[in-house]
C-alpha cells in the first residue's frame, strides 16, 4: 500500500508541475496577444489559464489586463466597462481566498494589489476621483507588502509608480484633503519605479512603457520622452492602434510634421473602423489647419462628416476648414447645417454671428 501512496504522490507532483509548467507558457503568449490587440484570442488563452487553476488568480489578473486595453481602445463603451469591473472584483476574491489558504502568498498580494490599482485607473477614467484613490491607495497597500517581501518582484512596481507619480499631481480639490486620505505621491520615486518595471520585470515592462509614454504626453508635455516609448511598442505590436495614435501625436507635437502626417494616414487606412482612430480625425484636420494646409484639413472634415453625419461639430469643424481657406460663404453654410443639427450648439453659433457682423 505504501509502494502505491508514492506513486500516486508523484503523479499528483507530475501533474501539478505540469499544470504550473502549461500556464507560466500560456501566460506570455496571451500577452503578447493582448498588446497586439488580439482580444478574442488573448481571452481564449486567458479562460485555459482558469480551467486548469481555477484557484489561481493568476488567469483573472491577465484577464483583467485585456479587458483594460479594450476599454481604452472605447472608453464609452459601458458594456465593456461593466465587463472589465466584473473580472477585477473576481480577481479580487479569488486572490483573496489564495491568502486564506496562504496569508504570506506573495503572487496573491501582487494580484490583489494589480486588481485595486486598475480599478483606481477606471474609476478615474470616469473622472470618479474618490474611488479611484480609495480603490489606488487599498492597490499601493498590498503592492508596498509584495515588494517588502521581495525587492526584487519588480512587477509590483509598475502599480506603485503609477500610484505615487498620479497621487502627486491629483487634481487639485482632491490635493487639499490629500492629508486626511493619507494619500502619499512622489513624482520622482513614481518616475523611478516605472523605469524598473521597464528594465527589470518579468510580465509587465510593455504596460510600464505605456504609462510612462501616457505621463509624458499628457501630463508632463515631454513628447521627446514620449516617443521611443511609443515607437518600440508600435514596431513590436502594429496593431496596437493607440500606440500609434500616441505616436503620430509625438511626432506632430516635435514638429517632425512629415512623419506624423504618414503616420497619421496609416493608422486612419489601417483601422478605419476603429472608434478611438475615427475621433482623432478632428485632432488631425486641426493640426493640418495650424500647418496651413488647408485643402488637406477641409478633405479630413469632409470624411469626418460621412462618419458622423449627425453630429455638429463635424460640420463645425469643416465650417472652420473652409474659414480658414477664406472660403466664408461655404464656412457660415456648414455653421448653419451644424445648427440646423443642434440649434444650442455654441461654437457655430459664435462664430456665425461674428461673421454676419464682418458683412
Amino acid at each position: 500500500m505504501k509502494k502505491y501512496f508514492w506513486l500516486l504522490l508523484v503523479i499528483f507532483n507530475s501533474s501539478l508541475i505540469y499544470s504550473q509548467s502549461k500556464i507560466t507558457d500560456l501566460g506570455p503568449q496571451g500577452m503578447e496577444l493582448v498588446y497586439d490587440m488580439k482580444f478574442n484570442e488573448a481571452n481564449d488563452i486567458f479562460d485555459k489559464i482558469i480551467k486548469l487553476e481555477p484557484k489561481n488568480g493568476y488567469g483573472y489578473f491577465l484577464k483583467s489586463i485585456s479587458y483594460f486595453w479594450l476599454y481604452l481602445k472605447n472608453p464609452q463603451d459601458e458594456v465593456v466597462g461593466e465587463k472589465y469591473k466584473d473580472i477585477l472584483y473576481k480577481s479580487i476574491d479569488i486572490a483573496d481566498e489564495m491568502l486564506d489558504r496562504n496569508e504570506n502568498d506573495i503572487d496573491a498580494m501582487f494580484y490583489l494589489g494589480g486588481a485595486y490599482g486598475n480599478l483606481g485607473r477606471y474609476y478615474a477614467m470616469n473622472k470618479s476621483w474618490w474611488n479611484a484613490y480609495w480603490d489606488g491607495k487599498k492597490g499601493k497597500n498590498y503592492l508596498k507588502d509584495v515588494v517588502e517581501k521581495n525587492p526584487k518582484y519588480y512587477d509590483a512596481y509598475l502599480g506603485l509608480g503609477i500610484y505615487h507619480y498620479y497621487a502627486d499631481v491629483l487634481p487639485k480639490f482632491i490635493k487639499l484633503f490629500s492629508f486626511i486620505l493619507g494619500i502619499e505621491g512622489d513624482k520622482e520615486l513614481g518616475f523611478k519605479e516605472l523605469q524598473l518595471a521597464i528594465s527589470k520585470s518579468k510580465n509587465t515592462k510593455t504596460e510600464a512603457m505605456f504609462f510612462l509614454g501616457a505621463i509624458y504626453t499628457d501630463i508632463e508635455k515631454d513628447y521627446e520622452k514620449a516617443l521611443p516609448l511609443f515607437k518600440e511598442i508600435f514596431d513590436k505590436y502594429p496593431n496596437n492602434s493607440i500606440a500609434g495614435l500616441a505616436l503620430a501625436k509625438c511626432y506632430w507635437k516635435l514638429g517632425k510634421y512629415q512623419l506624423s502626417e504618414k503616420q497619421f494616414r496609416l493608422m486612419f487606412d489601417k483601422f478605419s473602423s476603429d472608434k478611438k482612430v475615427i475621433s482623432y480625425m478632428n485632432t488631425y484636420g486641426y493640426l493640418l489647419l495650424e500647418q496651413g494646409y488647408y485643402d488637406e484639413a477641409i478633405n479630413i472634415f469632409k470624411k469626418q462628416i460621412v462618419i458622423f453625419p449627425n453630429q455638429a461639430n463635424s460640420y463645425d469643424s469643416l465650417g472652420d476648414g473652409y474659414r480658414k481657406a477664406g472660403n466664408i460663404e461655404l464656412a457660415m453654410e456648414q455653421y448653419k447645417k451644424a445648427l440646423r443639427i443642434d440649434p444650442g450648439f455654441k461654437d457655430s453659433k459664435e462664430k456665425l454671428k461674428e461673421l454676419n457682423l464682418k458683412k
